[in-house]
């Protein structure tokens, strides 16, 4: 709930326009695993809070969780590079954008799985 009360200040509160094309998923990440290892990682989990473009060009509301991403094979150092720069933003004061715009994502949003 902390992070969707997070999430929601950020978007209300006035920031510069980073691109003109909205994209296919905002976050608010507060960690970023990678698997195997962050060296040679082909899949990731993204833990925050989302949005994520709908059909109709809007966007969704916000919620708080976790979504995998596995790398197509031969796009690993992409994939890397991109994950690398949403991990680079846990703690920023804005929402990490990541997605083509011309798409509507198939990731899902699954609920945190608490740690004993």
């Amino acid at each position: 709930m902390r992070h969707l009360a997070l999430l929601l200040t950020i978007l209300v509160a006035p920031v510069a326009a980073r691109a003109s094309d909205p994209l296919a998923v905002y976050t608010v990440p507060t960690r970023v695993d990678f698997l195997p290892a962050e060296a040679n990682a082909d899949k990731v989990v993204l833990h925050g809070a989302c949005f994520f473009r709908q059909k109709d060009g809007r966007h969704g509301d916000p919620a708080c969780g976790q979504m995998y991403f596995a790398c197509k094979a031969g796009q690993e150092a992409m994939c890397r590079m991109q994950w690398h720069e949403i991990k680079k933003n846990i703690g920023a004061d804005w929402c990490t954008a990541f997605g083509d715009s011309e798409m509507v994502t198939t990731a899902t949003l699954r609920p945190e799985v608490r740690r004993s």
